[in-house]
């Protein structure tokens, strides 16, 4: 079964892996890096720490918005089109650069603690 790993200090991305798995595809599992065995997907600290990871069932690992993508595609109809249109070449670009600016800025916004700050 496909796995999304986030930060679990940050109380930003745990709010957001806590409204995916409530309302975007509840039929993934979650798991903050810091509690999951990251080898066993050839993950680092330091690749867990850079990004939101998405392991595919059958073991490969996307990242940042390439694994919000997927997280998107996992759900229901109205989701699951939205994360195509997220994987489209010129909206996969600035799904990057909005995934960059809400990485460097998660502890700025709600939800967010010093902690979140990378």
């Amino acid at each position: 079964m496909a796995i999304v790993i986030y930060d679990g200090d940050c109380a930003f991305c745990s709010s957001a892996a806590r409204f995916a798995q409530a309302r975007v595809a509840p039929n993934l599992n979650y798991s903050p890096y810091q509690f999951t065995e990251l080898a066993k997907y050839g993950i680092t600290t330091e690749q867990a720490q850079s990004s939101l990871k998405f392991v595919k069932a059958n073991g490969e690992v996307l990242s940042a918005n390439c694994a919000v993508s997927q997280i998107l595609l996992s759900g229901n109809k109205v989701w699951r089109l939205l994360g195509m249109i997220t994987t489209l070449p010129i909206i996969r670009s600035l799904a990057a650069l909005g995934y960059e600016v809400t990485a460097k800025y998660r502890h700025k916004l709600p939800g967010g603690t010093p902690t979140c700050k990378m």
